[in-house]
């Protein structure tokens, strides 16, 4: 009523209301602006990058990576990272790689191995970090050189392969004619976004890392919380680790080392909040597609490698910067 008493008061609620709208949706969505973009710009630049079969070349590559980020989203959201993610996968596949070709252990056993033996190690750095305090940044470092050793000793440099068939149809599969790898990678997304919107579990991760303290005291268990946060990264590190080896059909010394940054970078590029307590499952879905539409087609217009390692950086830079941003402005409302 007071305001109504005002000339123009009404007037200047309503439009900064508007501007405010107007600056959530861009803030919100700004890594899916940014996608577009670079689709237009790079289809302008090369033409033949906006055919059907670069474009699911594109969806295809980001199966692996989108997989991996999710998973390291999750530490992420909880104010944590783990980047042992990619160790993880490596060893788990490669035992998994093992076990079928050494000790013709059957390939619907292996897959679950696998899985199993990522969430343990996951497990490690959850109960390292929760009960002993340890930092992640670190402690998760220091087990990736271990794993990444793990790897080298174990393969002696060379590639285990003559993976079984069936095994490998989960990475080079097809089915009604749609590659079967980007169909996993979009239906782990679905059932995530609905884990973190609408689950107890999701709504306990998101308070956690948005206020431990304050989750504690209304009883949510912040350790607990922790390991299973872990364990959930471990376990997409396990499927992607599936995925890529399927799709290679061997396991090397170096298997999956370059996809640690770029996850994260998905991640990060896509909202989720480095401080925690934030983050969209769409947001990372644009992250893990924005980066492979610049790597494909970058690569595809003829652009040197070293220039596209370096507009990802900026990329990843810019997203951080956004962060900022977005924390700033959402302070002062």
């Amino acid at each position: 009523m007071f305001n109504s008493m005002i000339p123009g008061a009404n007037t200047r609620l309503k439009s900064n209301g508007f501007r405010h709208r107007i600056t959530d949706l861009l803030l919100g969505n700004i890594v899916w602006i940014m996608l577009i973009g670079f689709v237009f710009a790079i289809g302008v630049i090369a033409p033949q990058f906006l055919t059907f079969n670069i474009l699911k070349n594109v969806v295809v590559q980001a199966s692996v990576i989108g997989v991996l980020a999710i998973g390291v989203s999750f530490t992420l959201l909880i104010g944590e990272i783990d980047l042992s993610a990619t160790g993880n996968m490596a060893v788990s596949s490669l035992i998994g790689a093992i076990l079928m070709t050494r000790y013709d252990f059957p390939w619907y056993l292996a897959i679950p191995a696998v899985i199993a033996i990522a969430v343990c190690i996951g497990a490690i750095n959850g109960i390292l970090v929760a009960k002993l305090k340890v930092l992640a940044l670190m402690e998760t470092l220091a087990l990736n050189m271990v794993l990444q050793g793990v790897m080298v000793y174990a393969t002696h440099g060379a590639a285990v392969t003559g993976l079984p068939k069936a095994y490998k149809f989960l990475g080079q599969g097809k089915i009604g004619g749609i590659e079967l790898m980007p169909i996993i990678f979009l239906i782990i997304y679905l059932l995530i976004s609905v884990l973190w919107k609408r689950t107890v579990v999701g709504r306990r991760i998101f308070a956690v890392g948005g206020n431990k303290h304050a989750a504690n005291v209304s009883g949510i268990r912040v350790d607990a919380t922790y390991i299973i946060v872990f364990m959930i990264c471990g376990f997409f590190a396990g499927i992607a680790g599936v995925l890529l080896s399927g799709y290679t059909g061997a396991v090397t010394s170096s298997f999956g080392e370059e996809y640690m940054l770029t996850a994260i970078a998905a991640s990060v590029i896509g909202g989720v909040s480095l401080l925690g307590g934030q983050g969209k499952v769409s947001g990372v879905l644009g992250g893990v597609l924005l980066l492979s539409v610049v790597k494909v087609g970058l690569q595809i217009a003829g652009i040197d490698a070293y220039i596209i390692s370096m507009v990802e950086g900026i990329l990843v830079f810019a997203a951080v910067l956004v962060d900022s941003l977005r924390l700033k402005y959402q302070s002062r409302l």
